[in-house]
């Protein structure tokens, strides 16, 4: 499944890891819990 990100000057400072993780599972409406659990595993 591809996934559209949006596009972003070239100014502006690239998006950290966990960023774009959130902003990826809050456009594809996972739940709260699940995202900080995936950012948890991330983190680790």
């Amino acid at each position: 499944m591809a996934v559209i990100l949006p596009l972003v000057p070239e100014e502006s400072k690239p998006k950290k890891l966990l960023e774009q993780v959130r902003d990826v599972m809050r456009l594809k409406h996972y739940s709260i819990r699940t995202e900080r659990c995936y950012s948890d595993w991330i983190k680790r």
